[in-house]
């Protein structure tokens, strides 16, 4: 089957898929993301007696677009002037936190007689929460708003900062070496520079861009939408990208990037004009989160081609 035959018809099957699961789920009350990963897990290539999509890498790349949009919206609604004022906050949560689930997480690994270095790596993993499933979770209950909430956002940013120095941290002992102390020495720097030239041009430009294009814009017109929102998700998609590749997620990047957007006076337009986009995009996220999990409890290697689709021939 042609390439791009074959994505068209793993997303076609995913979002019917998805469809059917979550009108379900709303009818029964319960939360979405719930529904988005049980259908992922029917349509994922682990799940018996067939696969309905081959191109993971594909839906991977949707899941990322969805992260980007889903904190982009996020960022949008909070506010940036009690950002800047409760950072230092922010940040004293968020380092207790990390420290703490870092410690019973090595526990864990060292109770379960794991190597010192595996009970590391897991206290790692585990030490921040998902910033994203959170994030989705507020924005469904409508929460996104409430001081909590925003704490808790702020908090999560901050952990995402904390757990990518840590694991820079963690590699370096794993390799000590003066290769390994200045290769956590860059990546420290990397996370300073990225957040110092954000927070300069992102404060400086972003907000003014936004405005002038608006305003040099029949407001209220389709080509007046149309230029605000690729300019907004230009900004986002390019400081996420940024955020990447200096080691950072591209959650942060993206969140920071709405942050930047919210100080402009369009910050309402460009929320709602994002609205639809970002929900798409988030569900094939979750989606995509429910077809990695293998109900059979089986460990893989990606090297290992998943099993045949619905319509494989067999010899």
């Amino acid at each position: 089957m042609d390439f791009s035959i074959s994505v068209v018809t793993d997303f076609a099957v995913i979002m019917i898929v998805a469809g059917v699961v979550t009108v379900l789920f709303h009818r029964l009350n319960q939360p979405l993301i719930l529904g988005y990963l049980i259908a992922g897990i029917i349509i994922g290539p682990y799940t018996p007696p067939f696969a309905f999509v081959n191109r993971l890498d594909v839906l991977g790349a949707a899941a990322d677009l969805g992260v980007i949009l889903l904190l982009f919206t996020v960022g949008l609604q909070f506010p940036l002037e009690k950002f800047r004022k409760s950072l230092r906050a922010y940040a004293s949560i968020a380092a207790i936190e990390v420290v703490v689930m870092f410690l019973i997480s090595f526990a864990v690994g060292w109770g379960l007689r794991w190597s010192f270095m595996d009970s590391l790596f897991l206290g790692a993993a585990l030490a921040s929460s998902s910033t994203v499933i959170i994030a989705k979770v507020l924005g469904d209950m409508g929460k996104l708003q409430d001081i909590s909430a925003q704490v808790m956002l702020g908090v999560l940013v901050v952990e995402d900062v904390i757990v990518v120095v840590s694991l820079a941290a963690i590699s370096s002992v794993a390799d000590i070496n003066s290769s390994g102390l200045a290769g956590l020495t860059w990546a420290a720097g990397k996370v300073l520079l990225f957040f110092a030239g954000s927070f300069v041009i992102g404060l400086l430009f972003i907000p003014r861009l936004i405005d002038v294009v608006a305003h040099e814009n029949h407001v209220g017109s389709h080509e007046h939408d149309e230029v605000i929102i690729v300019v907004a998700l230009g900004l986002s998609f390019g400081l996420a990208v940024l955020g990447d590749f200096l080691g950072l997620s591209l959650a942060v990047g993206a969140f920071l990037a709405g942050l930047f957007a919210a100080g402009s006076r369009q910050t309402d337009r460009v929320a709602s004009l994002t609205s639809s986009i970002k929900t798409m995009f988030a569900a094939l996220f979750f989606v995509s989160m429910g077809a990695f999990i293998d109900v059979r409890g089986q460990k893989h290697l990606m090297s290992v081609a998943p099993p045949p689709r619905r319509d494989a021939q067999h010899p």
